[in-house]
């Protein structure tokens, strides 16, 4: 008899009785945002290139991009032997506006191609117009940061220290649940702010692969991005870093002290 090896990295088979895997859909409605480029029938391609992202939430537009020249390509082993998008410099996704909350975490799975100067967008929900609505996961050099904005329009940074490396993929996680703005890399705290008076929230458009007000475009990879609105408690944005992780193949970099360094979370 012939085998076959449905496996795929870092994903365990699941036995008959087992409980089903968590995935960003037990979020229910707080879910308004999910591209997920390993998911084939979401993407609309003409050739390689990518016009389309649908999301897979609810309450955001799908990821487009009209002009050709600058549409990403996808490669099917782009992340660990999963598909995900290439985004060249000059490439991007654009999200029509959506309505921000006030409480919201944004989530990004990306593999840098460089680690050199400049800050380069992954998700970008700033676009320098007034109210700066704000948040957003962006590469500076070796380093990740995120900004959100008070009602006043104040922006806050969290930033972490260089724990990015080139052709090495990472995961961050910019929460704000409230006041507070944290930034977890590959599930460890990695800097924090704290935002004075009521956090900035309204209506806003986005963009995947640029962040619009530095004008500078990401260089590598992107496999998923996901945002959510509503108070997303630690241990959903705990279950959110083990599902990524263990997707990916990325669950030997969680700490050991993460609930899901050993484990992919279920449902």
């Amino acid at each position: 008899m012939f085998g076959f090896d449905l496996s795929l990295p870092g994903v365990a088979l699941r036995g008959r009785g087992a409980p089903p895997l968590w995935t960003p859909a037990q979020l229910g409605s707080v879910l308004v945002g999910w591209w997920d480029a390993s998911d084939d029938l979401s993407l609309t391609k003409e050739e390689s290139r990518i016009g389309s992202w649908q999301n897979k939430g609810t309450g955001a537009p799908s990821a487009i991009q009209a002009n050709d020249a600058f549409r990403p390509i996808v490669l099917r082993s782009g992340i660990n032997a999963r598909q995900a998008l290439y985004f060249s410099g000059s490439q991007s996704l654009n999200i029509e506006a959506f309505v921000q909350t006030a409480q919201r975490t944004i989530a990004a799975v990306f593999q840098p191609d460089n680690v050199g100067s400049g800050t380069r967008g992954v998700y970008d929900i700033d676009a320098n117009v007034s109210p700066r609505i704000g948040q957003a996961i962006r590469q500076t050099s070796a380093s990740v940061q995120s900004i959100a904005f008070a009602a006043s329009g104040t922006a806050v940074t969290a930033g972490s220290g260089s724990v990015l490396a080139a052709a090495t993929p990472n995961i961050s996680v910019a929460h704000l649940p409230a006041a507070q703005l944290s930034l977890f890399n590959n599930g460890a705290l990695s800097g924090a702010g704290t935002i004075s008076g009521a956090v900035a929230s309204g209506s806003h458009a986005a963009s995947i692969g640029n962040a619009p007000v530095v004008a500078a475009g990401f260089v590598g990879f992107i496999g998923e991005v996901i945002h959510a609105q509503g108070a997303i408690t630690d241990a959903n944005r705990q279950r959110l870093e083990g599902y990524l992780a263990w997707k990916w193949g990325m669950q030997a970099m969680l700490p050991e002290n993460h609930p899901y360094k050993s484990a992919t979370p279920t449902a």
